[in-house]
């Protein structure tokens, strides 16, 4: 019965990617969970989301067969429509050089099986899929209504998190079900990837709502006040499911990138620097907050000792094998024989750190490359139409958010992180290539 009716969902959803690609797109990103939903096809591993993924994809390629049979089926030519026709960003070659390392780290992986899934969720799909949205957002009504099924998707997760929240039904863990040390989980297995989700969302929201510069009459035309609440209702649906999974790392997050959509937008910049100076103060005359904030920031409690205790034994087991680290979802057996404190916790997927994660998965090479491709996604603010320029420190602060986020988590190896993070830069090339993408309603 199950097969069935994915059956039934896979040919309606290759309708609609070949009707509307830029719906099936949208459904697409706010149905990032559903990664959760796993079967197998002739022994292989799969997804419901990335089903969806391989179905625009094939698609997209078919409806561009055009460009690769032609009279004119050259080298240089078949070159020119791939890489500069398909993927017209400045980041084709920071990618391709990603996807190469990736691809050697799996063989460098004392787990290949795992590994190749690893690289085909994590990487090869994302950006594929990366390629497809660059091509689709034609418009700024494009561009905002995939942002707008983003914030849909954000409020289903928020939904199930809060009705967790009141109920306690539906939490996989005991002691995260009871109602003094409740911690909400939505779809997912643990409570910090609550976190993980939502926090970029919410800055994304917030970042629209406090850039518009439509007069009140305007605002309060339908189309104006439909998209005023709907930024409230994910930004406040968002930052409870994120208090009620008591995601310590995404509240800072949301605050840094709040902080920094405050810096760099010029109206809010004196309010900011006043809130600022207004919570320094407050530090240093409440003894108690001082305290917590200490220890949070020390790492001194027992959350930030057992990180601090994973990037002793990371940097312990990269330093014997700094070039290649543990091989891609090669990191448990990596780290095996450098784990002393089996009693006190069991060896986590992943480090708990942006850095270390790329390292032990990618090697020293892909922490250099992705580095750059960090760069460049900053530096392309100046490049990007002025008219959109509003926008792109949006999303400055969204990766703002999600960097500071990964100094104590794992912001990129999991299936619906690795393609939020590869929408959000194919939603940085389209500002950059795209003219008037920025709405009228907003300003920096």
């Amino acid at each position: 019965m199950e097969m069935v009716l994915l059956i039934i969902f896979v040919a309606i959803f290759t309708v609609l990617s070949w009707r509307r690609m830029n719906l099936a797109v949208g459904f697409l990103i706010m149905a990032l969970p559903t990664y959760l939903i796993r079967f197998d096809v002739a022994g292989i591993p799969m997804t419901v989301l990335e089903v969806m993924i391989l179905v625009v994809i094939m698609v997209f390629f078919i409806k561009r067969r055009q460009m690769f049979f032609t009279k004119k089926l050259r080298f240089i030519y078949f070159y020119k429509n791939l890489v500069e026709g398909l993927c017209f960003s400045n980041y084709k070659w920071l990618m391709l050089a990603i996807l190469v390392v990736a691809t050697l780290a799996v063989w460098f992986s004392p787990a290949r099986l795992a590994a190749l899934g690893v690289w085909k969720a994590y990487f090869v799909e994302p950006m594929l899929l990366f390629v497809v949205i660059i091509n689709t957002i034609k418009t700024k009504e494009d561009f905002w209504q995939l942002i707008n099924f983003w914030g849909v998707g954000a409020v289903i997760v928020s939904a199930a998190a809060i009705y967790q929240k009141i109920t306690g039904q539906f939490i996989p863990n005991e002691l995260w079900a009871a109602e003094e040390t409740r911690r909400v989980t939505s779809f997912f297995g643990y409570p910090n990837a609550v976190g993980l989700y939502l926090a970029p969302v919410v800055v994304m929201f917030a970042g629209r709502l406090i850039t518009r510069k439509a007069g009140f009459a305007r605002m309060m035309e339908w189309t104006g006040l439909k998209s005023v609440i709907i930024d409230f209702w994910v930004i406040i649906c968002g930052a409870a499911a994120i208090w009620f999974a008591k995601s310590e790392g995404a509240m800072v997050a949301v605050l840094v990138g709040g902080l920094i959509l405050g810096l760099l937008i010029k109206k809010l910049r004196v309010l900011t620097l006043m809130t600022v100076a207004a919570g320094l103060l407050v530090l240093l005359l409440v003894p108690e907050i001082q305290t917590l904030v200490m220890a949070k920031a020390t790492l001194s409690d027992f959350s930030g000792n057992i990180r601090l205790i994973i990037w002793r034994e990371t940097i312990q087991m990269l330093g014997d094998s700094p070039i290649w680290g543990g091989g891609l979802a090669g990191f448990q057996t990596a780290i095996a024989g450098y784990h002393h404190a089996a009693r006190v916790f069991e060896i986590y997927l992943y480090p708990h750190n942006i850095i270390l994660n790329f390292w032990s998965e990618l090697g020293i090479l892909g922490v250099i490359f992705f580095s750059f491709l960090l760069i460049k996604f900053f530096y392309n603010y100046f490049k990007a139409y002025r008219e959109n320029q509003a926008i792109y420190l949006i999303l400055i602060a969204v990766m703002t958010t999600i960097l500071v986020h990964g100094i104590v988590d794992v912001p990129y190896f999991k299936n619906d992180l690795s393609v939020g993070w590869w929408f959000l830069f194919a939603l940085s090339v389209v500002l950059i290539k795209r003219k008037n993408i920025g709405d009228e309603k907003t300003a920096g």
